[in-house]
């Protein structure tokens, strides 16, 4: 829609062309002289893929843009000719988004040039001339960007490029070049990658036919890839192939060891889509299993992959020396997991899932993806033998320690637990609380920060120790009962024989707060009881008032030892010397002591006693040894007086 006015009152007439379009708008000046003809377009701001269709050119370049230019047509020869200067705040050339985009613009029906352009491209400066000759379909083309960001363009990378392109010749004849380069790329922390690349295309600035060569430098090793691709009238087609030399560039946790071989086809399913499908081939020695201390040796396998969803096919290999075998799906959708399931099975494997823990299991486990957006383990682990020498008290972990970063452990942090934990066989539990062999029935739910344990574990055979006793167990069941913190019910019955008594030794209650007892047969008084337990023989009777002041003595006594039982699953905290002294007879009632000795080699040098009397206020003795050579000791003491002595011991050697 173009307003003519006519200027008549001149000597030279001109007319005025109003445009008046949605995206073109300003207004141009006509006027004719010297057989010539003159079109000025003042303060045009339009479309820029409209301007250049005015004058003839259909190129794939779009945006808004602005500035002054001048059409001048011979009337003889019927030449076209457009000068100007063009400014855009955002350009799509070619489909790449230009900003801050300036250059001088010269044209005629044939043939175009851009001199000194001058734009930003995802933060990195560039500068290019450009000519272009639609009529005898040769070009002439130098420029560069520098250092432009590469999270501008996918913001799950991180890193900086650099293109050089240069080329000159016959359309879809002479080659395009790009030289190509992106530098401290990384998609996971802390793996850093380098990519280098030669583009070679054949063009009409339209379509396009190219290849691509090149490699992926991660820690010196080199991944070559090449990328033919092929654009015509808006689809693509092609094929890729490369063969990656360490899966770290794919795996969200490193250390991984073998080769990935990926072959592809590339197509549109319409007009500017661009999909993907092929086939990747993985093969080496080391496949890490995160925040776990056990890897899948010697593995193969392959994967078909149709745009982001990967079909698992087959995935064997050795983990603790027992064979696996795992098959399933993935999909990604929008830069996120949408669909995961996967099943693996396992056999004969001998592991090592915590610090003194080994077990042998066969295993069948599905991991998917809930709708909570969680990945759950659901399955059965059967074990066909277990030595468990941890501490009784010591937390259950379901891992090791893993050296991931914070992004890497996000999918750690989304997996839950429902597995199913069997043992009828060869179960052993061996730490400083007793040899016992058993069986369980568990069941493990929660995640990896809040792990909930169901079931029970019931000992067969075995014998706990206590005060350097080893007490035969009757019954032993362990009750796993509590969905919001692993505290097991404690039922334990257990006998020992001590100079002809046999003494009964149950343990009641919750791992947190056990309830011991002891009783005898013959029956015993429970000083007599401890007295056997500590000292291995009955101390003698005394008066009736002596009696009932040990009684006294003794309950308290006795409410210590429970102490000392609950800390006895904790190796009492060290504890080299533990002695009991029920009752030491004296003359009177203020003789008496009920007394506990503990002791501990702080260094192979340095020994620590300390000796507290329960029944009385007397102050408490220390003992404190320290040996300067084999020969000599240095040897301090409180006694129970309050007073301080030091003495040096001399040792004489033996001949």
């Amino acid at each position: 829609n173009i307003k003519c006015n006519i200027n008549s009152n001149s000597s030279k007439p001109s007319r005025k062309f109003i445009i008046n379009d949605k995206k073109i708008k300003g207004n141009i000046t006509f006027s004719e002289s010297n057989q010539k003809l003159y079109f000025k377009f003042n303060n045009i701001n339009a479309e820029l893929n409209k301007v250049l269709k005015i004058i003839g050119f259909n190129l794939n370049i779009h945006g808004n843009s602005n500035g002054d230019l001048l059409l001048e047509k011979d009337i003889k020869t019927k030449e076209f000719m457009l000068k100007g200067m063009l400014k855009s705040s955002e350009l799509s050339v070619f489909d790449y988004k230009l900003n801050n985009y300036s250059s001088e613009i010269e044209s005629n029906l044939e043939n175009i040039r851009i001199k000194d352009a001058s734009f930003f491209y995802k933060g990195g400066r560039g500068k290019s001339d450009i000519f272009l000759n639609f009529n005898k379909k040769i070009f002439n083309i130098k420029g560069n960007i520098n250092k432009f960001d590469i999270n501008k363009i996918d913001r799950s990378f991180r890193g900086y490029g650099f293109i050089n392109f240069y080329g000159r010749g016959k359309f879809f004849h002479d080659p395009l070049n790009i030289d190509f380069e992106l530098k401290n790329c990384s998609y996971y922390e802390n793996r850093k990658f380098n990519i280098n690349a030669k583009i070679t295309a054949l063009t009409n600035f339209n379509d396009y036919r190219t290849n691509i060569k090149g490699y992926i430098n991660y820690k010196s090793k080199k991944s070559y890839f090449t990328i033919n691709l092929e654009r015509e009238k808006g689809f693509y087609s092609g094929d890729f192939k490369t063969k990656l030399k360490t899966p770290d560039l794919l795996m969200p946790w490193p250390n991984n060891k073998g080769i990935i071989d990926i072959t592809g086809n590339i197509y549109s399913k319409n007009a500017e889509s661009m999909n993907f499908n092929g086939i990747a081939r993985f093969s080496g020695k080391q496949l890490v299993i995160p925040s776990f201390p056990h890897t899948i040796k010697d593995f193969k396998g392959y994967l078909i992959f149709n745009d982001l969803v990967f079909n698992l096919r087959n995935l064997t290999g050795k983990l603790g020396n027992g064979d696996i075998v795992s098959r399933g799906i993935i999909e990604i959708n929008k830069g996120k997991l949408s669909k995961l399931n996967i099943n693996f099975t396992g056999s004969k494997m001998k592991i090592y899932p915590m610090d003194r823990f080994t077990c042998t299991l066969d295993s069948t486990i599905n991991i998917r993806l809930t709708k909570r957006d969680r990945i759950l383990l659901k399955g059965d682990m059967n074990f066909s033998s277990v030595i468990w020498s941890r501490e009784i008290n010591e937390p259950i972990e379901f891992n090791t320690t893993a050296s991931i970063s914070a992004s890497e452990s996000k999918l750690l942090k989304m997996i839950d637990f429902d597995l199913n934990l069997k043992g009828n066989k060869d179960i052993q539990m061996i730490n400083s609380f007793g040899k016992i062999k058993g069986k369980f029935n568990l069941r493990l739910l929660g995640s990896q920060s809040f792990p909930v344990l169901l079931g029970i574990i019931e000992a067969t055979q075995g014998e706990i120790y206590f005060s350097d006793n080893e007490f035969k167990i009757l019954k032993a069941k362990v009750f796993f009962n509590n969905r919001q913190f692993i505290n097991p019910i404690i039922d334990i019955d257990s006998e020992a024989f001590i100079k002809n008594y046999r003494i009964r030794f149950r343990i009641n209650g919750t791992a947190s707060h056990p309830k011991p007892q002891f009783t005898s047969t013959p029956p015993l008084p429970p000083q007599d009881i401890l007295a056997l337990l500590s000292l291995g023989e009955l101390y003698n009777r005394a008066s009736s008032t002596e009696i009932r002041s040990q009684i006294g003595t003794t309950s308290l006594l006795s409410s210590q030892l429970i102490d000392q039982i609950k800390s006895r699953a904790k190796k009492l905290f060290g504890i080299d010397i533990l002695k009991f002294d029920p009752y030491i007879k004296g003359t009177s009632l203020e003789q008496d002591v009920s007394r506990i000795t503990i002791g501990k080699a702080i260094s192979k040098d340095l020994i620590v006693v300390y000796s507290t009397n329960i029944s009385t206020l007397q102050k408490d003795i220390i003992y404190l040894q320290y040996n300067l050579s084999p020969m000599i000791s240095i040897i301090g003491m409180r006694n129970e007086d309050g007073r301080f002595s030091i003495d040096i011991r001399f040792r004489k050697r033996n001949k």
